[in-house]
């Protein structure tokens, strides 16, 4: 997974180990085109990922963010999904939608889960399906590497699954 800053500031890109298939471990957080160099906001943001990779329960600052670029609607969606959805939890699309007060705008909550530009700052594997399993992640929905890292993504924050492959409901909100 690799997503760009609105103003090209930085990359960061979420990959599987390939050492490690069922892992998750690389992040990579870079100066974008529009990037001259690291900065002391640059460096905090990679060390706390790097954190949060290594399973510490951290807070990602949003002032590094340039949140200029979405929509209102986006900004409330993303805001209440950091704010209500802690890590080992999930929600689908339908409830989010309910508590940022929009029912049965589930459908566009999924479209700004899809352009979420910074999905390590605003979880957004942790909204699924109403089936309670995981559906798709970043734009992409089927058996490709990108669904899998949702799932993976997941387990690494403590959400269990049954053997049928669903989301146990003790893990949702």
């Amino acid at each position: 997974m690799r997503t760009t800053s609105p103003n090209n500031l930085w990359t960061v890109e979420l990959r599987q180990s390939s050492k490690w298939p069922d892992k998750l471990v690389m992040v990579k957080l870079v100066p974008g085109k529009n990037g001259k160099t690291r900065n002391q906001q640059l460096e905090k943001i990679l060390r706390l990922s790097e954190q949060y990779l290594n399973g510490k329960q951290v807070e990602l600052p949003l002032d590094a963010l340039d949140l200029s670029g979405l929509s209102g609607f986006a900004r409330q969606t993303l805001e209440t999904l950091r704010q209500q959805v802690p890590r080992g939890k999930v929600i689908t699309y339908g409830r989010l939608a309910e508590l940022c007060g929009h029912p049965g705008a589930a459908r566009t909550v999924g479209s700004v889960m899809r352009n979420n530009p910074f999905p390590l700052f605003f979880p957004c594997h942790r909204v699924v399906r109403s089936d309670l399993r995981c559906g798709g992640f970043m734009g992409v929905n089927n058996s490709s590497g990108e669904t899998e890292l949702k799932r993976q993504l997941l387990i690494f924050e403590g959400v269990m699954f049954e053997s049928n492959g669903k989301i146990a409901n003790s893990c949702q909100i």
